[in-house]
């Protein structure tokens, strides 16, 4: 019974010791982690915590730094982004508004002649000619006499302008203001063969119906030679001496073609 007690006691006895003290006795496995935790809790200084937040504080830092870098890129290309966005919707509209320019020319330079087939005839004019029905007309920006000016209109396969209607006429006229005020064009009117007698270089004879004096012709003697001008009140004809200088209007054919 003594011995049973003695036992009890001993086991006790080991239980309560505290950690490091064995009396001899190896330590169990947990009592070394037990005694491992008290040691680090004893040499963990408050210099150790200190170096600790330091090292996590410049980590922070380090990564901060590299995010804030990050984000200048980003906001850098953000901004080539928003330049090239840009460009693009400029260039969207000014080939929006290209198109739609070609859209009406193609109305004007190839109408519809067929409807069922909505095939179209095209109208071609030459480099610096202009288009009306399906007439080609040259305003020079040189100044000749008429017998210069015919002839050189028939060089290139033309002739001085014919004017044969009134929506031709206006066509010559709203040309002609584009390009300067006051500013005097030959046509192909004369009355060469017969004082007072006016006819086109195709030798037809004037129309009275399809005229537009602004200067009735005078009875003088010399050849008169007509040209398109304007005074304060409006555009019309005027005559004058053949050998004055001025510009000129070329007419010819245009380029026909079915698409």
């Amino acid at each position: 019974m003594e011995s049973l007690y003695n036992s009890q006691e001993k086991s006790t006895e080991i239980l309560y010791t505290k950690p490091g003290n064995y009396h001899g006795r190896k330590p169990t496995g947990h009592a070394k982690d037990l005694g491992g935790m008290k040691e680090k809790e004893r040499n963990d200084t408050p210099s150790d915590n200190v170096t600790a937040i330091i090292q996590e504080y410049t980590q922070l830092t380090t990564s901060f730094s590299g995010l804030n870098s990050d984000c200048s890129v980003l906001f850098k290309d953000g901004l080539r982004l928003k330049k090239s966005i840009e460009k693009i919707s400029d260039l969207y509209s000014d080939l929006t508004w290209k198109y739609y320019s070609l859209y009406s020319a193609r109305d004007k330079h190839c109408p519809i002649f067929n409807p069922s087939t909505q095939e179209r005839t095209c109208y071609v004019c030459p480099e610096k000619w202009h288009l009306f029905n399906d007439r080609c007309y040259l305003f020079t920006s040189r100044i000749r006499d008429w017998y210069s000016s015919r002839d050189y209109c028939v060089s290139i396969g033309s002739q001085l302008v014919i004017i044969e209607s009134e929506e031709e006429q206006k066509f010559l006229e709203e040309k002609v203001t584009t390009l300067g005020h006051h500013v005097a064009y030959w046509i192909g009117l004369n009355d060469q063969v017969t004082e007072g007698e006016f006819r086109w270089v195709d030798n037809t004879l004037l129309e009275t119906k399809i005229s537009f004096w602004v200067q009735q012709p005078s009875h003088y003697k010399g050849q008169s030679c007509v040209y398109l001008g304007s005074d304060l009140r409006s555009h019309g004809w005027f005559h004058s001496d053949c050998g004055e200088v001025k510009r000129w209007i070329c007419e010819g054919p245009c380029t026909k073609f079915i698409i």
